[in-house]
């Protein structure tokens, strides 16, 4: 039970990560570098857990975990034929984009669905992850409202994740959580605590202005109300509804504080155009590499490329390393076989989904899935997404309760072995980007504090020739160059 407990721990604690705030992570890059980095090393220490400190009880070879292998497989196989598969491998830190990290994910997905014991448990992870979730929208009140301790950045809300759409498909998944929980609570107080989360969640994705994840939003929402719509409200109350939404959206739009929202006109109209030219370089990139695609993290060079050739592209100031639409990018990254398995997986879940013999609660969890889909068709997964993605397709495949396999005859031995591979994981793999990335925060703070380059500390932050070090190397030269002027 001791090994159990542990897997538990790590997984509060995963779930626990988009919540911590920047000051908590002293690292370049920490909202995305940060918190990816301490996640994998949660999955490793969970996988090796489970490998070697019980019997293991056979592996839900449930119908949403042969896709996910699948999909393994698929994207394995398209990275190794890339063009440059270690960067396919290691992805941006900016994004932590790459196979790596994506790999870790599914082995999440394997230790929660084989280890976690029943449905009192996966509620007990679900109040805790929306527990972090609000906090997460505190935050980002509290940069909405400006208040001093915290940090903001031209009146964008990013709360602890930080960037907005990040912040608004992270909340996505946790409003319909709320209300998954609102339905099984056995209080009117705590129906009425999941209410207020769910509704404080929702309020935070409109603060943000990110017009995909409201779209998203919407969509999930009408088809989470389909049970209550076709039982309660007469078509003359729906209609009556729909007039009074398309009075007030419009109203809502033209309010100055909401000007990102403004679907045409200004720079909202250039990002519209740059993004619809990404997604034909993309579509176009693909048909050069239909099957196994290019390879994960080589978008940017390949705009870059349609850019020198005159491609006619906005000036934005941005080389766009994302075609900002999930699935053009899987396409265009793992190729037509990575779409293909990508669209299997998808379509397995809904029908898992569709075997929920509560009405309210399939079409509850139909209404997150939705509006995470429509979401990332305009925009692209991070840490944050993919972990509550992963961790709801968990919970769908998990089994019902058979109780934690006995311990190992030799667990003492097994934990030694299992804690040597995880020391060797961790020197392998983290140790010098973690390290260049702690001297690089410190190098920025200090040039910051004195406006002089501290050599000391560059040297360390570029000692290692960790996958980071390119980002690091740039945003020192660029900080170098600022501090000559």
């Amino acid at each position: 039970m001791l090994y159990y407990k542990v897997i538990l721990i790590l997984v509060y604690f995963a779930l626990l990560l988009p919540a911590l705030p920047p000051v908590f992570l002293p690292l370049f890059e920490p909202y995305t570098f940060g918190k990816t980095v301490l996640f994998e090393i949660a999955a490793e220490l969970m996988l090796l857990l489970l490998l070697f400190g019980v019997r293991l009880r056979t592996i839900p070879w449930s119908n949403i975990a042969k896709p996910i292998i699948l999909l393994s497989i698929a994207f394995s196989l398209s990275m190794a034929l890339g063009a440059h598969p270690l960067e396919g491998l290691w992805g941006s830190s900016a994004r932590m984009d790459g196979l790596f990290t994506l790999l870790h994910f599914v082995v999440f997905f394997f230790v929660l669905a084989t280890a976690i014991k029943g449905e009192r448990e996966w509620r007990n992870m679900m109040r805790w992850s929306v527990g972090a979730s609000v906090f997460v929208v505190l935050y980002g009140l509290a940069q909405w409202f400006e208040l001093p301790f915290v940090v903001s950045s031209n009146g964008e809300i990013f709360s602890t994740l930080g960037n907005p759409a990040y912040l608004a498909t992270y909340l996505l998944f946790h409003v319909f959580i709320s209300l998954y929980l609102m339905r099984g609570a056995a209080s009117k107080e705590a129906r009425a605590w999941y209410a207020i989360a769910a509704m404080l969640a929702a309020i935070v994705v409109v603060l943000t202005q990110v017009s995909a994840a409201l779209a998203g939003l919407a969509a999930g929402l009408c088809v989470a109300a389909y049970p209550y719509c076709r039982v309660r409200i007469a078509s003359v109350h729906a209609f009556a509804a729909i007039g009074i939404a398309l009075t007030i959206i419009p109203l809502f739009f033209a309010n100055p504080h909401f000007e990102k929202l403004a679907p045409f006109g200004g720079a909202n109209a250039l990002a519209i155009e740059t993004r619809l030219r990404a997604w034909n370089i993309a579509a176009q990139a693909t048909l050069a590499h239909p099957l196994f695609g290019h390879g994960p993290n080589q978008f940017e060079r390949t705009f870059l490329n349609y850019k020198s050739k005159g491609y006619a592209v906005p000036d934005t100031g941005e080389t766009f390393d994302k075609p900002h639409n999930a699935f053009l990018e899987i396409a265009f990254s793992y190729g037509l076989l990575g779409l293909a398995a990508y669209l299997y997986l998808l379509w397995v879940v809904f029908s898992r989904i569709g075997k929920i013999s509560d009405t309210k609660e399939r079409w509850t969890f139909r209404g997150a899935l939705v509006s995470y889909l429509v979401s990332i068709f305009f925009l692209f997964d991070t840490f944050s997404s993919l972990l509550m993605f992963f961790f709801l397709l968990a919970f769908l495949a998990s089994p019902p309760p058979v109780g934690f396999p006995p311990p190992h005859p030799k667990t003492r031995i097994y934990g030694f072995l299992g804690g040597a591979l995880f020391t060797v994981f961790f020197f392998m793999f983290h140790f010098a980007p973690l390290y260049s990335a702690y001297f690089a925060h410190q190098f920025f703070a200090r040039a910051t504090e004195t406006g002089k380059t501290d050599h000391t500390l560059k040297n360390r932050a570029l000692q290692y020739d960790s996958f980071n070090r390119p980002f690091i190397e740039r945003a020192i030269y660029i900080t170098e160059q600022n501090l000559k002027k």
